[in-house]
Protein backbone atom coordinates (compact mmCIF):
# COMPACT_ATOMS: atom_id res chain seq x y z
CA UNK A 1 0.00 0.00 0.00
CA UNK A 2 1.39 3.32 -0.99
CA UNK A 3 0.74 6.30 1.33
CA UNK A 4 0.16 9.84 0.18
CA UNK A 5 -0.28 13.14 1.92
CA UNK A 6 -2.96 15.51 0.72
CA UNK A 7 -2.52 19.20 1.47
CA UNK A 8 -5.23 21.78 1.30
CA UNK A 9 -5.23 25.53 1.70
CA UNK A 10 -7.69 28.39 1.61
CA UNK A 11 -7.31 31.92 0.35
CA UNK A 12 -9.62 34.66 1.68
CA UNK A 13 -9.85 37.93 -0.27
CA UNK A 14 -11.65 41.03 0.94
CA UNK A 15 -12.24 44.37 -0.77
CA UNK A 16 -13.76 47.43 0.91
CA UNK A 17 -14.58 50.67 -0.87
CA UNK A 18 -16.02 53.86 0.62
CA UNK A 19 -17.01 57.35 -0.52
CA UNK A 20 -17.77 60.19 1.90
CA UNK A 21 -18.93 63.74 1.19
CA UNK A 22 -18.98 66.34 3.96
CA UNK A 23 -19.45 70.09 4.28
CA UNK A 24 -18.34 72.39 7.06
CA UNK A 25 -19.10 76.08 7.61
CA UNK A 26 -16.48 78.29 9.26
CA UNK A 27 -16.73 82.03 9.89
CA UNK A 28 -13.03 82.38 10.87
CA UNK A 29 -11.01 79.69 9.07
CA UNK A 30 -7.70 81.54 9.60
CA UNK A 31 -8.28 82.23 13.32
CA UNK A 32 -7.60 85.97 13.05
CA UNK A 33 -9.03 88.69 15.36
CA UNK A 34 -11.00 90.36 12.54
CA UNK A 35 -12.29 87.72 10.12
CA UNK A 36 -13.09 88.96 6.63
CA UNK A 37 -15.59 86.39 5.40
CA UNK A 38 -17.34 83.09 5.68
CA UNK A 39 -15.88 79.87 4.29
CA UNK A 40 -17.62 76.65 3.32
CA UNK A 41 -15.35 73.58 3.19
CA UNK A 42 -16.43 70.65 1.01
CA UNK A 43 -14.48 67.41 1.40
CA UNK A 44 -14.83 64.39 -0.86
CA UNK A 45 -13.05 61.31 0.52
CA UNK A 46 -12.63 58.05 -1.36
CA UNK A 47 -10.93 55.03 0.15
CA UNK A 48 -10.27 51.43 -0.69
CA UNK A 49 -8.72 48.44 1.03
CA UNK A 50 -7.81 45.01 -0.31
CA UNK A 51 -6.80 42.13 1.95
CA UNK A 52 -5.64 38.65 1.01
CA UNK A 53 -5.16 35.98 3.69
CA UNK A 54 -3.79 32.47 3.64
CA UNK A 55 -3.01 30.24 6.59
CA UNK A 56 0.45 31.71 7.11
CA UNK A 57 0.47 34.92 5.07
CA UNK A 58 -1.52 38.18 5.01
CA UNK A 59 -1.22 41.00 2.47
CA UNK A 60 -3.00 44.35 2.82
CA UNK A 61 -3.12 47.37 0.48
CA UNK A 62 -5.06 50.55 1.26
CA UNK A 63 -5.49 53.95 -0.38
CA UNK A 64 -7.37 57.13 0.48
CA UNK A 65 -7.75 60.45 -1.36
CA UNK A 66 -9.31 63.52 0.25
CA UNK A 67 -10.18 66.50 -1.96
CA UNK A 68 -10.70 69.65 0.13
CA UNK A 69 -12.30 72.66 -1.57
CA UNK A 70 -12.85 75.96 0.26
CA UNK A 71 -15.54 78.26 -1.14
CA UNK A 72 -14.53 81.73 -0.04
CA UNK A 73 -10.82 80.89 0.45
CA UNK A 74 -9.66 78.97 -2.61
CA UNK A 75 -5.98 79.45 -1.68
CA UNK A 76 -6.52 76.77 0.99
CA UNK A 77 -7.70 74.12 -1.50
CA UNK A 78 -5.73 70.90 -1.39
CA UNK A 79 -5.72 67.17 -1.99
CA UNK A 80 -4.44 64.67 0.56
CA UNK A 81 -3.21 61.21 -0.46
CA UNK A 82 -2.69 58.34 1.98
CA UNK A 83 -1.29 55.01 0.76
CA UNK A 84 -0.24 51.98 2.76
CA UNK A 85 0.44 48.31 2.67
CA UNK A 86 1.67 45.43 4.75
CA UNK A 87 2.85 41.88 4.28
CA UNK A 88 3.05 39.38 7.16
CA UNK A 89 4.41 35.85 7.01
CA UNK A 90 4.21 33.36 9.85
CA UNK A 91 6.50 30.39 10.30
CA UNK A 92 6.36 27.61 12.85
CA UNK A 93 8.34 29.60 15.44
CA UNK A 94 8.78 33.04 13.88
CA UNK A 95 6.92 35.77 12.12
CA UNK A 96 8.18 38.48 9.80
CA UNK A 97 6.39 41.55 8.54
CA UNK A 98 6.83 44.55 6.29
CA UNK A 99 4.77 47.75 6.42
CA UNK A 100 5.00 50.71 4.03
CA UNK A 101 3.11 54.02 4.27
CA UNK A 102 3.02 57.20 2.19
CA UNK A 103 1.21 60.39 3.19
CA UNK A 104 0.86 63.58 1.16
CA UNK A 105 -0.79 66.15 3.39
CA UNK A 106 -1.73 69.44 1.75
CA UNK A 107 -1.42 71.38 5.04
CA UNK A 108 1.45 73.82 4.83
CA UNK A 109 3.64 72.21 7.48
CA UNK A 110 6.14 75.08 7.66
CA UNK A 111 3.42 77.57 8.59
CA UNK A 112 1.68 75.18 10.95
CA UNK A 113 4.93 74.40 12.81
CA UNK A 114 5.94 78.05 13.23
CA UNK A 115 2.59 79.67 13.99
CA UNK A 116 0.03 76.98 14.69
CA UNK A 117 -2.08 78.62 11.93
CA UNK A 118 -2.40 78.11 8.20
CA UNK A 119 -2.67 81.43 6.39
CA UNK A 120 -3.65 82.00 2.77
CA UNK A 121 -1.04 83.78 0.64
Amino acid sequence: MCGSVLMSSANENTARLAVKLSEEFNDNVQLVPNPDGNVLLTTLSTSGEFTSRKETMTALVRAQVNANRYRGASALNGTDIILGGSLDKEYERDAIGLAVDYVRDSTRASELTQTGLVQAN
